[in-house]
């Protein structure tokens, strides 16, 4: 068991360091994004001032909780470090892996906890501005004429199933890493765990103890006839 704890600990380590690149390279080249998404379209058509405003949107959104991503961006690099570094080393059954592992638990527990927050938020505020964007973009294939009443419930259905079923994933996701760390603190913690990582003790004789010892190893002499 203690071996698969270490090893989930360094595939989650590795997942976030992959996720911590995602997110930086689309926070740098957000720009560019929105560029490529109105390429092909004229300049001043509908869908393309549309794509523009959809863009916007997304990114003052985005950008309200930048801060807050950022920091939590650091951590996050703190907190794969230590689960990669500390599962190797108590892989290994050294003593530094066992306390650096499960400081990473703790840790990322209150990680997990915190990046709720800002993630559900900036889902939900992107949901309304995609359903706002797709009302506009029918209404626009229509020619300008108000969608059927169907048409735009339709619509709204579909967006607000689609954010339930991202939060849902989200959660479980977090629900998953929150039990296997919560887990894995407890298992680090066990006196038997402890003890693989703790070194042989040493018998510490004093005077007396190595006086008996000695008494007790010589042989015993015979009676004289």
């Amino acid at each position: 068991m203690l071996q698969t704890i270490c090893i989930i600990a360094i595939v989650l380590g590795a997942l976030g360091f992959f996720a911590i690149g995602i997110g930086i390279v689309g926070a740098v080249m957000s720009d560019a994004i929105q560029k490529m998404a109105t390429m092909g379209m004229p300049a001043n058509s509908p869908q393309a001032q549309q794509q523009i405003k959809l863009q916007k949107d997304i990114k003052a959104v985005t950008d309200k909780w930048a801060p807050v991503n950022y920091a939590l961006f650091a951590v996050q690099f703190v907190v794969v470090g230590c689960l990669i570094v500390g599962g190797v080393k108590a892989f290994r059954l050294q003593p530094s892996g066992h306390r650096l592992l499960l400081m990473a638990f703790l840790i990322a527990i209150a990680f997990e906890l915190m990046r709720l927050i800002p993630t559900i938020s900036i889902q939900m505020a992107t949901a309304d501005i995609m359903e706002e964007f797709m009302a506009d973009a029918m209404k626009a294939s229509s020619g300008g004429r108000p969608l059927p009443p169907g048409a735009a419930k339709m619509t709204q259905t579909i967006m607000k199933g689609s954010v339930f079923i991202g939060i849902a994933f989200v959660v479980a996701w977090v629900l998953l890493k929150l039990g296997f760390y919560g887990y894995g603190t407890y298992y680090l913690r066990q006196p038997r765990t402890r003890g693989l990582y703790e070194p042989a003790a040493e018998i510490d004789w004093d005077d007396d103890d190595a006086a008996d010892a000695e008494e007790q190893a010589a042989p015993e002499e015979e009676p004289a006839d």
